[in-house]
């Protein structure tokens, strides 16, 4: 029971912590959308974009990235930190790369689902436990 108190004691916590997002450059829009995610759209014939962004202790930077299956993403994450880690998951909520489970700091992955991709960039818990801060640029390129 304990647990469980702990777990959704947590969950309150992740909900109500402020969620980092940043406008996409170089070819790349990025768009605001509910709920603290960025939605990252190609400018016209592009096929990457770079977006920089900023976390803090427990906050997420959440982006969104709508995509075919049989395309091809990569996602790079830039950073100094070395305790900063993302994550890619599918539009059926599926885990395609965890980024705790690699300390690669690219993924490249062939599309399986069609539809909003979601990426989600964090720090490791021992890092967030300290508060620790980053910035980073995370550039996404898709490919038929």
């Amino acid at each position: 029971m304990k647990s469980w108190a702990s777990a959704a004691a947590i969950a309150a916590l992740m909900a109500a912590l402020p969620l980092a997002s940043a406008p996409a450059e170089a070819g790349g829009r990025a768009t605001s959308a509910p709920a603290g995610v960025t939605v990252i759209r190609f400018a016209p014939g592009a096929t990457s974009a770079t977006v920089p962004g900023r976390v803090r202790g427990y906050a997420m930077a959440r982006y969104s990235l709508r995509v075919r299956a049989g395309q091809t993403l990569t996602v790079r994450l830039d950073t100094p930190h070395p305790s900063l880690m993302f994550n890619v998951v599918t539009p059926s909520g599926q885990i395609d790369f965890d980024g705790s489970m690699s300390d690669a700091n690219r993924a490249v992955m062939d599309l399986r689902e069609t539809g909003p991709y979601q990426i989600q960039v964090y720090f490791m818990r021992n890092e967030a436990r300290r508060g620790a801060a980053a910035s980073f640029r995370l550039t996404v390129d898709v490919t038929d």
